[in-house]
C-alpha cells in the first residue's frame, strides 16, 4: 500500500544466503526466487509464506537467472556451471539441461510466441522480433543462444498461456529443449 508518496512495507521474508533473481508468475500471485540455496522457492505473494520448494539438479552450482515461460508451467534457470535448466513447476522434475555457453549465463528470455529460449552473457541490449512481438534483453561476450522448443510443445504453451488446458507432453528429451 501506499503511504503519500512514498512505498510502505508490506510483507519481509527471509532466507538463507543471496537470491540472485526473481521472477512473478503470469497471474503475479506468486513469487519466484532464486540463488544461493540451490533452490527455486515459490512464495504466495499476499502472504508471504513459502508454497513450494524445487530442490534443483545435484550437480548444479547456485543458480544465478530464472525465467518464467509465458504460460506460467516451466522455469529455465541459469547456474553458474554455465548449464542451462528448464524445471516444470508443478511437478518440480527437470525436463531440460543443456549446456554451450563459454561464460555464465546472465540472461534468459523465453519468446512471447513460446517458440524459443534465448540466452546471453553480458551487458549491451539486444531486441529480437518474433511473430507475437519483439523480446529484449541483455547481451555480452557476443554469444545468443536460440534454443528452440519442439513444435509440439510450443503450441501446448501457446494454448496454455492463452488460457487452454492443452494436452501436455509428459516428457522432453533431457538433454534437448
Amino acid at each position: 500500500y501506499y503511504i503519500g508518496d512514498h512505498f510502505a512495507r508490506y510483507h519481509v521474508t527471509t532466507v538463507h544466503g543471496t537470491i540472485y533473481d526473481t521472477q512473478l508468475d503470469p497471474a503475479e500471485k506468486l513469487l519466484i526466487t532464486a540463488g544461493q540455496e540451490k533452490k527455486i522457492n515459490i512464495y504466495d505473494i499476499s502472504s508471504s509464506k513459502l508454497v513450494k520448494s524445487i530442490k534443483v539438479d545435484a550437480e548444479s552450482d547456485e543458480i544465478v537467472r530464472i525465467e518464467l515461460d509465458p504460460s506460467g508451467q516451466f522455469l529455465a534457470a541459469s547456474s553458474q556451471d554455465r548449464h542451462i535448466r528448464v524445471y516444470h513447476l508443478d511437478s518440480g522434475e527437470m525436463i531440460s539441461n543443456v549446456s554451450g555457453h563459454s561464460e555464465l549465463v546472465t540472461g534468459l528470455k523465453f519468446a512471447s510466441d513460446c517458440s524459443h529460449l534465448i540466452s546471453v552473457s553480458g551487458t549491451t541490449k539486444i531486441i529480437l522480433k518474433f511473430s507475437a512481438g519483439s523480446d529484449q534483453f541483455l547481451l555480452g561476450d557476443g554469444c545468443v543462444f536460440l534454443w528452440r522448443w519442439p513444435d509440439d510443445f510450443s503450441a501446448s504453451l501457446r494454448a496454455s498461456a492463452a488460457g487452454i488446458k492443452p494436452a501436455m507432453r509428459t516428457h522432453a528429451d533431457p538433454t534437448t529443449l
